[in-house]
């Protein structure tokens, strides 16, 4: 198939920007908190579809973190320290790192604060 079939799936009519919150905007859910200045929202999940998940971690003091499925995290914001198996990685704004599934717990140290978007596989 052609670009022009392809164009044929997409609806370019406009939409308000009330329309475009309501029908497109995915909008944060606490999914836990990781400490009293740390937690987790889910961005994408279930209600929106069953391909994937994304959640944005908060980062305000060390964590630990012990995710069961494979993940990339993005740090969208700030420094962060990522230990592991004995190896410590100092991540920077816009450093990306792939956690394959039962690697175990990884300890989080911003500083002073940080933010990670991670993207994980449908449950």
């Amino acid at each position: 198939r052609d670009v022009d079939f392809a164009l044929t799936v997409i609806n370019f009519a406009p939409l308000s920007p009330a329309d475009l919150d309501r029908r497109v905007r995915c909008h944060p859910r606490r999914i836990r908190d990781l400490g009293a200045h740390s937690y987790q929202d889910e961005l994408v999940g279930p209600a929106q579809t069953d391909c994937f998940r994304v959640a944005k971690t908060h980062l305000g003091e060390r964590v630990v973190k012990d995710e069961t499925a494979a993940t990339i995290a993005i740090v969208t914001a700030g420094t962060v320290t990522a230990e592991v198996g004995g190896e410590a990685h100092t991540l920077h704004t816009y450093d990306k790192i792939f956690l394959p599934a039962g690697l175990g717990p990884v300890s989080y140290t911003p500083h002073p604060s940080a933010e990670i978007l991670e993207c994980f596989p449908p449950t």
